[in-house]
Parts: C-alpha cells; sequence; structure tokens
C-alpha cells in the first residue's frame, strides 16, 4: 500500500507516448535523446537520429532548430567531431519527449530526515521543471518491487538496502549516495523497551518488522538468540505497552512520540555489530531501473548539496518540509 500527495499518474516507463506526425514524433525523439545525453557529450549526428527516430533529416533539424530557438538546449558543432551538449532545460525536454509524471517512492515522512529527504527531492525537481508525483511505502523490500513493476521511476531506501537488493537484482542499480547522516541521523538509531535493560531479564521478545532490510539486520545484530515478534515498525510503540514485545529497535522519529507518557524506555545500542550496522546503513540512496536513461539524466541534474542543505533546514527546523 502506497500513499501518495500528488494525482494519481501511471509511470509505467519512462518511454515517449505515440506521437501523431512526423515532426511531433522527430521532437519527441531528438528531446528523449538529449535527456539521456550526459552534459559535455557528443550527440548522434542528423542521420543516425533520422534513422532511430524514423523520419526525414530535415525534420530532425527543425526539431534541433526549433529545441535551440526556445532555449531549451544549448549545443556546440564542432567541424569534423560532431555536435556538443552544452546545457538543457529538462522540465520542457520531459514534456516534449511525452514523458509521464516521474513518480518518486520513499519511505513513510515518519521522521525529519525523511521529510527533509522528501522536501529537497521535490525542490530540486520544481527546479529543473520535472513533473513529479511523490509516494510514500513501507519496507525497502516492497519499494524496490514498485520500482520493477513500474509504479515508481525511483526508489528512496538506506545504502544498505540498497546494496543487498540491487546485488540480487541487476534490473535495478544505485544512481547516487547521498552522505552519511542521510537516511538515520548519527545516534538516532536506539533500543526502546517496556523497561529497564536490568529488568528486562534474558528471555526476551523482541518486535522484528521483516518488510525492512534495515530494521530486521539491526534487530538481529543488537538482540541475537531472542525469540522474535512480528510487528509493523509503526506499530512497535503500540506493541510495547501491551506486552506483546518486551523491546525493539527504533529510530527517533517526528511524530512527538512521548516515552514517559507511554512508560517506556530507550538507550543507545549496546552491541558493537549493531552500532558497525547502524553508521554502515546511515547514508541514503537513490535507486532506478538500469534501463531507465530519462530519469538517470534527470537524477544527474540534481544539485545534491542544495537538496542536503534543505534536508538539514527541515531537520533543524528551520525549513517547513513539503511532501
Amino acid at each position: 500500500m502506497y500513499t501518495s500527495v500528488a494525482s494519481e499518474t501511471s509511470a509505467t516507463a519512462s518511454a515517449p507516448r505515440p506521437a501523431e506526425t512526423p515532426q511531433q514524433r522527430a521532437s519527441a525523439g531528438v528531446a528523449l535523446t538529449i535527456l539521456t545525453t550526459e552534459i559535455g557529450a557528443r550527440l548522434p549526428n542528423i542521420d543516425q537520429l533520422r534513422s532511430s527516430i524514423g523520419v526525414g533529416a530535415g525534420t530532425v533539424q527543425k526539431a534541433l532548430q526549433d529545441m535551440q530557438q526556445n532555449g531549451w538546449v544549448t549545443l556546440d558543432p564542432k567541424p569534423r567531431q560532431g555536435t556538443f551538449l552544452l546545457s538543457r532545460r529538462s522540465g520542457e525536454l520531459w514534456h516534449t519527449a511525452g514523458l509521464p509524471t516521474l513518480s518518486v517512492l520513499l519511505p513513510l515522512p515518519n521522521s525529519w530526515e525523511f521529510q527533509g529527504l522528501a522536501t529537497g527531492l521535490r525542490s530540486e525537481l520544481e527546479r529543473l521543471g520535472v513533473p513529479s508525483t511523490f509516494l510514500y511505502g513501507h519496507g525497502s523490500e516492497q519499494r524496490v518491487a514498485a520500482l520493477q513493476s513500474g509504479l515508481a521511476h525511483i526508489a528512496i531506501m538506506s545504502l544498505g538496502a540498497a546494496e543487498r537488493w540491487t546485488s540480487e537484482n541487476t534490473g535495478i542499480t544505485t544512481h547516487a549516495a547521498l552522505p552519511p547522516g542521510s537516511y538515520y541521523a548519527s545516534d538516532s538509531v536506539l533500543v526502546m523497551a517496556r523497561a529497564a535493560r536490568h529488568e528486562l531479564g534474558t528471555d526476551l521478545k523482541i518486535g522484528i518488522d521483516r518488510l525492512s532490510v534495515d530494521h530486521s539486520a539491526l534487530t538481529r545484530a543488537e538482540f541475537p538468540d531472542h525469540e522474535y515478534v512480528d510487528v509493523s515498525y509503526a506499530q512497535v510503540p503500540s506493541a510495547l505497552t501491551r506486552g506483546i514485545i518486551d523491546a525493539a529497535v527504533w529510530h527517533r522519529t517526528a511524530l512527538g512520540l512521548s516515552l514517559d507518557d507511554q512508560g517506556l524506555l530507550a538507550w543507545p545500542l549496546e552491541q558493537p555489530s549493531a552500532r558497525s550496522l547502524s553508521e554502515g546503513i546511515n547514508s541514503a540512496a537513490i535507486v532506478v531501473k538500469a534501463s531507465d536513461e530519462a530519469t538517470r539524466g534527470v537524477l544527474r541534474e540534481l544539485d545534491a548539496e542544495r537538496l542536503l542543505d534543505l534536508q538539514r533546514g527541515v531537520v533543524a527546523g528551520d525549513v517547513l518540509p513539503l511532501y
């Protein structure tokens, strides 16, 4: 189940919609080619574009001229070397290529870090003029499944989860990894329990959310050889207060949960392996289909530092989150 903050739009593939006329087909094909070409790289020549799009050379030439006149693209033709791409306006090219709304799937926005990521990504895509819709889903496994099925173009998860899923699925790839602290802030992963550690004893029921690669790994590292009880991460506080579980790994969230009001206690991770694992998964990863060159082209234009500045502003309470 995914939650969307925009009108529902199919994102089955980054492929152009059928165009009615040869000129429209040429414009769509040229726009897609420019989107998938790296800045500074050489574009295919007119003959190659004509052949791949299936229109006449003059039609391709007019499409290129129109885009340059509109200011959507800046090209540098060099004698005997070809034409090189200097700059582009991705939003206009995305529309001209007939691509669907870019769908971004993130974790549920229940922490300052996640809200900050959503805010930064939304702002950057708006700056580029690329239409987007944001979806929120629990568990990296579900987000990967949505990516593979075409429900989403982009999935955000921890770098640790991304490394696992990309190693098992050759069709997806980590486009970029953000710095440490961009997914889990330093020391934000802790243990939540219904009693002090020395009062819990040894025969413990430990909550585990198997849909979350991170939560499962951290739980097994912090509480090895215990009885595991399946609990949705969002239901951990409730499961603790109801006595269903004794303890669980928890990420400090922005939900305003008062541990004192619920009679719950928290402390840092104790096991060295759990602390090491927490440090290894605190970076956010941007995961896409390996074959989705249009989305990857847009992502190459994101200003990562601007995105991270906005995230830091949200975490600090200086920027209103928009997710």
